[in-house]
C-alpha cells in the first residue's frame, strides 16, 4: 500500500483551523476577509516548513551531546548524555555494569574516546562516567597541540514542570550505531508523570519517573529524554516489551532530571550511593490518608518529634495525599539528604501541625552495598558481566498480576546478517585490551566504600582551596590564638587555643578542655559539653585541612535547620569524616571559579542517640586580623546552647599549617 505524503493529509485540517481565526485587520465579532484556499495552503505549508526547520536545528544542536557507550571489546552497547564541557556523562548503571571501571565512548564527530567510571547509583539505575580527551580510533584529532578538548553538554531542565501530552525527543543507540555514531532519534509525548516502577528481581527501583510513548528500545538505555526546548528532563532506562520478543510497545520510563540533580554531586564524589528512608513505615488511616504506622526510636525523624499516628502532610515541599505518594517522592533522594517534613497531630479536638528537618538514612547497610559492588561491578575481571567463580543467577518469577518489566540489555541476540556485519565492524574498532591503559590508571583510585576515589579527592581539594584562600599567607593558613567577645547571657569571655587544649575564660569561671585526640574517651566539661571540642575542630580544620583530618567529600545537601538567610532549596558542599571518634560534617557555600567559599555550619555527632550538635557561623567579614565570622551560634540537641559574639582576635605572628 502506497503511503500518502504527510503534508497532503494534514493541510486540509490546518486550512480549517486557520479559517476559523480572524486575520490581520479584524477582531473577534467582526467579519474578516477569508483568504483563498490556495493562500491558506501556502500559509500552512510555510508554517510547517518553519516548524520542521526549527526541529532540525534543535536536533542538530542536541546530537553532539549523545554518547554511545561500549565495553572495551565492543560486544554490547548503550547510550549516555554529556552534561559538562569537560566530559562528564550521565547514563544507566545497567549500561556501565558490563564495562567495569573503564569503557569506550563514541560521539557524533566520529571519534572514539576512553572513559572512566566516576560514581554509581545501583538502586536508581544511574551512573556517572567521564570521557577522557584522548582519541583511540575514528577521525583524527585536528585541534592544536596542548589545547584541551571541550565537549558540548546539554542544559538540565525541571522535570516537575513536565505534563502529560508534552512533546519529547529520545536520542540513543538502539541496537548499535553505524561507524559514525550518529544517534537515532525518536519522537513522542509524555504518557504519564510521577510513575513508580517496582524492582523487577533486581536492585533497581524507578521512583517518580516519566512515562513516554516515544520508542525506547534496547540500546536506548542511558540516553537522554528532551523536552521541546531541548532541555534534559530524564534518562531513558526501563521499557516494557511484548512477550513474543524485545519489541517496543510504546511504554518507556525515564529517570527524572530532578532526581538526577539530587544525586549528581554525590556521583561526582566518586561514591557508591544508596537511596533514602526516614526510618518509619508510612501507611494509611481509615480515610486513606498517609500516617506513621511504625517508627524506629533511634531514627532522626523520631528524635526530632515524629511519632506514631502522625499524619504526613508534605515531604520535601511536595504535598502527600497517599502512602504511595510518599514512597514515590522518598525514592528520588539519596541517603544523607536533608528534607523538611510537615505533619499533623491530633490533640483532643484540635489538630496541630509541625515542620521538622530530617537527615534521611539509607535503605541498605554499607556492608550490603559493598557486597553488591564486589559481585555486580568487579574492577579486576576480564569479563565484568559475571564473576567466573559464581554460579549463574536463576531468573526470578515476576509478581503475579503485574506486567513483567525487563531491563533491556544494550544489544539483543538474534541479529540479522547485515546487523552482524555492522557489529563486526564495531568489534574491529574496539580492540579488546586486557590491561588498563595508563590514562585510565591516572584517573582511577580504588578505596573501600568508593567507586573511584580519585574524583572525591579532586572535589575535596577544590572545596579546601575555595575556603582557605582568605586565610592563606605564603601558602600557609593562620588561625587566631585567641578570641574575646560576649556570650549569649552578656558575659565577657576570652577563648584561648593551644595545641592540646582549649580554655574558655568567663567572668565567673574558667573552663578547660584537654584534647588527647579521642573525643569519646576524654570527658567534656559539664559547663561547656561539646562547645570546646567543636570550636577546636574548626581551628584544626582551618590550620591542617581536610586530608589531615581524614575528611572526604559527601556531595551537596541543604542545611539541617531553617535559616532566615537561606532558601529551603539552597545547597551546600559537605565534607564529612570521623575525627576524634565523633562524626563531623562541614557545610560550605557553593561557589564557582575562584570565588571564596564560606564555612556556614559544623555538625558534630557524638553518636549518643541524640540530635547532633550544630555550630553556625554568621556574617563572615574581613577584619584586620583575617576573614572571620561575627558570631558563632551553638545548638545542642536542637536548642540554642550558646552564642559567641567575636569582637577581638589575637593572631600569632607566625602562621602555621600542616599540609
Amino acid at each position: 500500500m502506497k503511503r500518502r505524503p504527510f503534508f497532503s493529509g494534514i493541510l486540509p485540517f490546518l486550512f480549517l483551523i486557520l479559517a476559523s481565526f480572524p486575520f490581520a485587520g479584524a477582531s473577534f465579532g467582526e467579519t474578516a476577509s477569508v483568504p483563498s484556499t490556495g493562500s491558506a495552503k501556502s500559509t500552512a505549508l510555510a508554517l510547517l516548513k518553519e516548524e520542521e526547520s526549527a526541529q532540525i536545528r534543535l536536533l542538530e544542536r542536541l546530537t553532539p551531546s549523545l554518547v554511545a557507550i561500549y565495553p572495551r571489546d565492543g560486544s554490547s552497547g548503550g547510550s549516555g548524555v554529556l552534561i559538562s564541557d569537560d566530559g562528564f556523562v550521565l547514563t544507566n548503571f545497567h549500561v556501565v555494569q558490563p564495562c567495569g571501571i573503564w569503557m569506550k565512548c563514541g560521539l557524533s564527530d566520529g571519534c572514539v574516546y576512553h572513559a572512566v567510571v566516576v560514581g554509581l547509583d545501583p538502586v536508581g539505575d544511574v551512573a556517572l562516567i567521564r570521557i577522557l580527551p584522548e582519541i583511540q580510533a575514528g577521525v583524527p584529532n585536528d585541534r592544536k597541540a596542548g589545547e584541551p578538548k571541550r565537549f558540548i553538554p546539554v542544559p538540565i531542565g525541571d522535570s516537575d514542570a513536565v505534563r502529560q501530552g508534552d512533546a519529547v525527543w529520545v536520542l540513543g543507540n538502539p541496537f548499535g550505531f553505524l561507524e559514525d555514531f550518529t544517534p537515532t532519534i525518536s519522537h513522542g509525548i509524555v504518557s504519564g508523570t510521577h510513575r513508580y516502577q517496582f524492582p523487577a528481581g533486581t536492585f533497581l527501583e524507578y521512583a517518580d519517573c516519566i512515562q513516554v510513548d516515544a520508542p525506547v528500545n534496547p540500546g536506548n538505555s542511558g540516553g537522554p529524554l528532551f523536552n521541546a526546548k531541548g532541555e534534559l528532563i530524564g534518562i531513558n532506562g526501563r521499557c516494557s516489551f511484548e512477550k513474543r520478543g524485545r519489541i517496543n510497545v510504546g511504554v518507556g520510563y525515564a529517570i527524572s532530571s530532578n532526581q538526577l540533580r539530587h544525586f549528581l554531586s554525590h556521583l561526582r564524589a566518586g561514591r557508591l550511593l544508596d537511596h533514602a528512608t526516614i526510618g518509619a513505615l508510612i501507611g494509611s488511616d481509615a480515610l486513606g490518608r498517609p500516617c506513621v504506622e511504625e517508627i524506629l526510636e533511634d531514627s532522626e525523624a523520631a528524635l526530632r518529634g515524629l511519632d506514631l499516628r502522625d499524619r504526613i502532610l508534605s515531604f520535601a515541599g511536595r504535598p502527600i495525599q497517599t502512602a504511595n505518594d510518599f514512597k514515590n517522592v522518598l525514592g528520588i533522594y539519596p541517603k544523607g539528604w536533608i528534607v523538611p517534613i510537615e505533619f499533623a497531630r491530633e490533640k483532643g479536638n484540635s489538630l496541630d501541625t509541625y515542620t521538622i528537618r530530617v537527615r534521611l538514612d539509607g535503605v541498605h547497610s554499607d556492608a550490603e552495598l559493598r557486597e553488591f559492588q564486589a559481585h555486580a561491578f568487579p574492577d579486576d575481571q576480564k569479563n565484568p558481566m559475571q564473576d567466573p567463580q559464581a554460579p549463574p543467577q536463576a531468573p526470578q518469577e515476576p509478581h503475579k498480576g503485574t506486567p513483567q518489566e525487563k531491563m533491556p540489555s544494550p544489544i539483543p541476540p538474534g541479529l540479522t546478517p547485515s546487523e552482524m556485519e555492522e557489529m563486526q565492524k564495531m568489534v574491529e574498532i574496539f580492540a579488546f585490551l586486557n590491561e588498563t591503559p595508563p590514562e585510565i590508571e591516572a584517573v582511577y583510585e580504588k578505596k573501600d566504600g568508593f567507586v573511584n576515589f580519585h574524583f572525591n579527592r579532586l572535589e575535596t581539594e577544590k572545596i579546601w582551596k575555595a575556603f582557605s584562600k582568605p586565610f592563606s599567607v605564603d601558602g600557609k593558613t593562620g588561625f587566631p590564638a585567641s578570641f574575646s567577645g560576649m556570650t549569649l547571657a552578656g558575659q565577657a569571655f576570652v577563648l584561648e587555643f593551644q595545641e592540646d587544649r582549649s580554655l574558655l575564660k568567663l567572668e565567673t569561671l574558667d573552663v578547660l578542655w584537654e584534647n588527647d585526640g579521642d573525643f569519646t574517651k576524654q570527658p567534656t566539661p559539664k559547663e561547656s559539653q561539646f562547645l570546646l571540642p567543636g570550636l577546636t575542630l574548626w581551628r584544626e580544620f582551618t590550620l591542617r585541612g581536610p586530608e589531615a583530618l581524614g575528611m572526604t567529600y559527601f556531595g551537596e545537601s541543604p542545611l539541617p535547620f531553617t535559616d532566615e538567610n537561606v532558601q529551603d532549596e539552597e545547597r551546600f558542599h559537605v565534607l564529612e569524616g570521623n575525627v576524634g571518634g565523633v562524626n563531623v560534617r562541614f557545610f560550605f557555600t557553593c561557589t564557582e571559579n575562584d570565588q571564596h567559599s564560606e564555612l556556614r555550619l559544623i555538625e558534630l555527632d557524638p553518636m549518643d542517640g541524640e540530635i547532633p550538635w550544630v555550630f553556625r557561623f554568621v556574617n563572615w567579614h574581613q577584619t584586620q586580623d583575617g576573614f572571620l565570622p561575627e558570631k558563632v551560634s551553638v545548638f545542642a540537641h536542637g536548642s540554642i546552647f550558646e552564642e559567641l559574639t567575636l569582637e577581638e582576635q589575637n593572631v600569632p605572628a607566625e602562621k602555621e599549617a600542616e599540609k
